[in-house]
């Protein structure tokens, strides 16, 4: 409570002074029922498409593991890789989570658990967060870990028109229940991901051709500088060719990196943006860039307010759900895939109040907002005044019946 020079007391409003308390708001969307059957279809769905492509698992591991001995071209996206690596030792094994192997172990086996063993109560290793293992899967196309080049571009199409289309459905049902409470029919969800899927799409795909489109100058400078400043000697006239090179492909080189922060970090937010919206892909994408590059502090902290409230969460769904599996009989291992529709199913719904969040700390919008679409608007009926004068009902039927 808030005392007022005029001994009145005003109710403090707590959203609106720490606006993350509203992100725990994330576990009621993401227990809802329709948001879990649509995170364990769309796991069900992208295993069941990743068996066909684990016979060609490791036709690119020799190209792939090339970039580890030191021989591969400096890119943004090694370059991004070899820092991580220092930083998080653990990172090449996270990468691993985008190949069709570790996709297709979620895979529902069903098997009993055999007498006398005990399965591990602690969260298993091969859990990880869905943002890694989304954006691992969209790392395949670049490094051609697992796959090869023609694999992974299909596999990551698959990956891409699956989960655009379940991410987009959910973000849509969080969006209308965050904003106003709403609750939609299934037919007009079916209808509002019918008439934007090429938004959700192209929020994704935009992106990567932008930085690839800025990466080709600095490709052909570099092939450029190779074939003549190759054939220069030492000297003064090498040192500023190679200062001129500096300079020429340096600001290219910052766009396709600042393209691919925004992308990498960004690209959760463009889906929620789509369903929040209702917006074209153009408008998602400036807003994933202009929310990461305009607020990064703000968006730091929810982020990392974010992964507590989801570790603690995480915890106590798979305490529960071990137990549950246990008492039937059943090993957990072999029902991963319920439990990480739960994952899924909360990092879209964090997703999504996230980016209201940072909406209102950079465009002032209400957390009401949000794009209803063609709602049928109950009118009066029309009046008008019949020969004496007096009011009535206008029926354009039956007047024109009566003439």
């Amino acid at each position: 409570m808030q005392e007022l020079g005029d001994n009145t007391i005003r109710r403090v409003d707590w959203q609106n002074v720490f606006p993350v308390v509203l992100l725990p708001r994330a576990y009621k969307f993401a227990l809802g029922f329709r948001v879990l059957v649509l995170a364990f279809f769309g796991l069900a769905l992208t295993s069941f498409f990743a068996g066909f492509f684990v016979g060609d698992t490791g036709r690119g591991s020799e190209r792939g593991n090339v970039s580890q001995t030191g021989d591969a071209a400096d890119t943004p996206i090694q370059f991004v890789t070899d820092t991580t690596d220092r930083v998080f030792p653990s990172y090449s094994e996270i990468i691993a989570t985008g190949s069709p192997v570790h996709w297709h172990t979620n895979a529902m086996t069903f098997s009993r658990r055999e007498s006398g063993q005990e399965a591990n109560l602690l969260v298993p290793h091969d859990i990880l967060h869905p943002w890694a293992q989304l954006s691992a899967t969209g790392r395949e196309v670049v490094t051609e870990g697992n796959l090869s080049l023609l694999m992974s571009l299909i596999w990551f199409a698959v990956v891409l028109m699956i989960w655009s289309c379940i991410g987009g459905m959910i973000t849509r049902i969080v969006a209308l229940r965050f904003a106003q409470d709403r609750r939609e029919s299934f037919s007009r969800l079916l209808f509002f991901q019918r008439k934007k899927w090429l938004s959700y799409i192209g929020a994704m795909i935009l992106p990567l051709i932008g930085a690839f489109v800025v990466l080709l100058p600095v490709w052909l400078l570099g092939w450029l500088w190779q074939t003549i400043g190759g054939s220069m000697n030492p000297g003064l006239l090498h040192s500023l060719g190679g200062f001129i090179h500096l300079v020429l492909m340096f600001p290219f080189a910052l766009a396709a990196v600042l393209a691919m922060i925004g992308f990498i970090f960004g690209w959760p937010l463009m889906i929620a943006a789509v369903s929040a919206e209702g917006s074209d892909a153009f408008d998602a994408i400036s807003r994933g860039f202009s929310y990461i590059y305009q607020r990064p502090i703000p968006f730091v902290f929810y982020h990392l307010s974010n992964l507590v409230i989801y570790t603690i969460g995480v915890v106590i769904v798979w305490f529960v759900f071990h137990q549950t599996v246990t008492l039937i009989g059943y090993d957990p291992a072999g029902l991963t895939i319920l439990f990480n529709s739960f994952a899924f199913a909360y990092f879209w719904s964090s997703s999504t109040v996230i980016y209201f969040l940072l909406r209102r700390s950079c465009d002032a919008t209400p957390f009401d907002q949000v794009y209803l679409g063609d709602v049928n608007k109950r009118t009066l009926p029309p009046f008008g005044f019949g020969k004496n004068g007096e009011p009535e009902l206008k029926n354009n039927k039956a007047e024109q019946l009566s003439e």
